[in-house]
């Protein structure tokens, strides 16, 4: 189901479905709630979900899919550009961690799953609310450094103020462009995530949260947090791409803290070119 939390944090969009992440979640979880990268829309993910859903072969888990505040196109925009931001997207995990609380009660073990900067948003959360995470799935994390990441630095200039409003000026232009322009332009996207992307391209205020939220990342999203991951190391998996242009030199550091876990399942370096957007492009993990 999809719906709207109430509250302080409006115009976030929730998907519920039942599903497996792993053979691990099978047993040892009754909820994975996952939050996405940047663009933070939910239909992008939607095969990945689905697929998971078809694999699951108990009736014990639920996979909460979390949109990113003021990035879905179908929902209003906020009032305030404040409150999509990443501080705000922090908060709406954690009260999501406390809606499942309140429906399932202290037994249920939780597992968070967060995709690019989706990961860096989980490990936030595992600050403040250790107790209500039961193991963590980090999935191509952008985790540290993103602006000095090759991306990071190929693309900050689109981030700042002056570059957004031109950018939102042009993205009017966008909205005449036919469906298969976009999908010659997209040729290995699937259609259904073409059209994922024309409409969040009409968007004006999607665009403009998206680019906001990027450039507050590259601020924010600093050094590599060692003392985090070491002391809840036994709750964290990782999945790298062999190559991922949002991941800088710094996952190094973090395989060798890992040691001698880094060859085992908490670490998984992609070997079949799996890219950093595997929802878009309908690859298993």
């Amino acid at each position: 189901m999809s719906h709207t939390l109430s509250g302080d944090q409006p115009n976030t969009e929730v998907t519920l479905q039942p599903s497996s992440f792993s053979s691990y979640l099978h047993n040892r979880c009754t909820d994975s709630s996952s939050f996405p990268g940047n663009p933070g829309l939910l239909d992008f993910y939607l095969p990945f979900l689905n697929a998971l859903h078809q694999k699951d072969t108990t009736t014990t888990l639920a996979i909460l899919a979390l949109g990113h505040i003021g990035h879905s196109p179908v929902i209003s925009a906020p009032q305030s550009t404040d409150s999509c931001g990443l501080a705000s997207q922090v908060e709406s995990v954690a009260r999501v961690l406390n809606a499942l609380k309140l429906e399932y009660g202290g037994t249920a073990k939780v597992a968070l799953v967060g995709h690019s900067i989706g990961a860096w948003m989980s490990l936030q959360v595992l600050k403040s609310r250790a107790p209500d995470v039961s193991m963590i799935f980090l999935l191509f994390p952008t985790i540290s450094n993103i602006a000095n990441t090759p991306n990071g630095k190929r693309l900050s200039w689109a981030f700042s103020p002056t570059s957004i409003s031109i950018l939102l000026l042009l993205s009017r232009l966008v909205k005449y462009l036919p469906t298969y322009i976009l999908c010659t332009i997209f040729r290995d996207w699937p259609l259904s995530q073409v059209l994922v992307l024309q409409r969040h391209l009409h968007s004006p205020w999607s665009i403009a949260a998206a680019l906001n939220m990027a450039g507050e990342e590259m601020i924010a999203v600093q050094g590599l947090d060692l003392v985090l991951l070491e002391k809840h190391r036994q709750r964290l998996w990782f999945y790298y791409a062999g190559h991922d242009d949002w991941v800088g030199p710094e996952k190094n550091k973090l395989l060798s803290s890992f040691y001698p876990d880094e060859r085992s399942q908490r670490i998984v370096q992609d070997e079949s070119e799996i890219p950093h957007a595997f929802c878009i492009m309908a690859c298993s993990l």
